[in-house]
């Protein structure tokens, strides 16, 4: 059996996993970003082909959402979202860590999900352990700053974020989220 060593990676599209990503998965452990990047990057991206869905849905990278967290203004984060034409999908997948540290990259306990339904107008906020939907809500203001900057500053004032709680599966321990 080979051992992966500490700096050699194995990468898909712009995700690079190393050892000690690795060793998040193992029982017990909390996930660290770069595996949820992995996993979206092949197994979930892979799943939005063909021209029509690629034209309604947008799969956000654990450190583009967290960067809408921190940032307060569109032109500080659009970097980690452009390209993407995020005001132009149907759907947007938002993964959110609790992290709330610039300092602590890749830091936090929990994972949520958050999904923008534009054709409703709605996020849907998914959490296995019901915590408080500050940290969603937050990420959800600074995604509707964002598809729509540009718009006259009268108009964002006025941006109201629909958040719907979704019944997600409970979770029965502190690290399974």
């Amino acid at each position: 059996k080979k051992k992966m060593a500490d700096d050699e990676g194995v990468s898909i599209g712009d995700v690079t996993i190393y050892k000690d990503d690795l060793e998040s998965v193992e029982p017990r452990q909390w996930l660290r970003d770069n595996i949820i990047a992995y996993y979206f990057e092949s197994h979930i991206k892979p799943e939005v082909t063909g021209e029509e869905l690629e034209k309604r849905i947008l799969v956000l990278d654990p450190w583009g959402v967290f960067a809408l967290q921190f940032f307060s203004e569109p032109e500080e984060y659009e970097g980690f979202i452009e390209g993407n034409q995020p005001k132009d999908k149907d759907f947007v997948f938002m993964p959110i860590n609790n992290n709330q540290s610039l300092d602590k990259i890749g830091g936090g306990s929990h994972w949520t999900f958050l999904l923008y339904n534009r054709i409703v107008n709605e996020f849907w906020y998914f959490d296995s352990s019901y915590d408080s939907d500050k940290i969603a809500r937050r990420t959800a203001e600074q995604f509707l700053k964002t598809i729509h900057f540009g718009a006259k500053e009268e108009d964002q004032k006025n941006l109201k974020v629909n958040l719907k709680r979704v019944k997600a599966p409970s979770q029965k321990n502190g690290y399974d989220c």
